[in-house]
């Protein structure tokens, strides 16, 4: 019995995934006709695997790598760093009063200064860096065989660039009434 999954689809058209089971067909000289079996539709268990595992590893919000990625990834890179004698560097930042902007302008708007934050930091690193948002308005950027002369400048425009404006796209909420 041969059991795959394996995706098909046609341009412009959802991709869908099969799980196939069967047994090839011999006829009495040892030729092979074909395949006798049964396939289903395993494409909606395939997307809530697929979902699980973004959920597992990603920051709902900001699509940015959570703790337990960066903590793996950090396992990694010190295992390398220890065996090949390279640095890793990791930073902490904290954006101070950022309890202000949801309790004068909303949760939306905190969300929405976390998403453009996070973005900016992660367009400052390297691809192989892992930028995670730890959780609140915590972020950590990680960086494996860091060299000093390199990740000090990469840290403090991360750092700058939290400070710049942020794109309001909301609105002022109304004052509660008393």
């Amino acid at each position: 019995v041969v059991e795959v999954a394996e995706e098909s689809g046609v341009a412009g058209k959802a991709v869908r995934w099969w799980r196939l089971s069967g047994k090839p067909l011999i006829d009495e000289n040892g030729d092979f006709w074909g395949y006798r079996g049964s396939s289903i539709d395993i494409s909606a268990e395939f997307e809530r695997q697929r979902d699980a595992q973004q959920q597992s590893q990603y920051d709902a919000l900001t699509g940015l790598a959570n703790r337990a990625m960066l903590k793996d990834r950090m396992t990694q890179a010190l295992a390398s760093a220890d065996r090949l004698q390279h640095a890793v560097a990791v930073l902490f930042i904290d954006l101070d009063h950022f309890k202000q902007i949801n309790d004068t302008l909303g949760h939306n708007a905190g969300d929405e200064v976390l998403c453009q934050i996070g973005q900016r930091i992660s367009q400052l690193l390297r691809k192989t860096d892992t930028l995670c948002r730890q959780g609140g308005d915590e972020f950590l950027p990680g960086r494996s065989r860091a060299r000093p002369e390199r990740w000090q400048p990469a840290a403090r425009r991360a750092l700058s660039s939290s400070l710049w404006p942020v794109h309001r796209p909301w609105h002022r909420r109304p004052a509660a009434s008393k």
